[in-house]
């Protein structure tokens, strides 16, 4: 699970760094007057925002999954534990009345 949410992490930094470097290369390479860089750095910076938040939300619906799963796996594993223990205490009790 650990290595799940790293992963995402280092995809969402690695997305953000990748956007802002091409950005600035394409900023750098093109020949533009002042007003159009400017119009395109406001562009490419909405555009960086909005995928920003896509991926920060797709990433907490991430997390919510897994907690819910690892919600669910400990309830899963309390129950069979208190089973187990129940079922030894029947049987302790039994030989105890043997």
């Amino acid at each position: 699970m650990s290595n799940n949410s790293n992963d995402s992490g280092s995809f969402v930094v690695g997305f953000i760094v990748g956007g802002l470097v091409g950005a600035a290369v394409a900023l750098l390479l093109a020949p533009q007057t002042g007003e159009e860089t400017r119009s395109d750095l406001l562009r490419k910076g909405v555009e960086l925002r909005e995928r920003g938040e896509s991926a920060l939300h797709e990433a907490r619906l991430r997390a919510e999954e897994l907690a819910a799963e690892a919600s669910e796996w400990a309830k899963h594993t309390g129950e069979e534990v208190a089973k187990g223990a129940r079922s030894k205490m029947h049987g302790k009790a039994a030989d105890a009345e043997a």
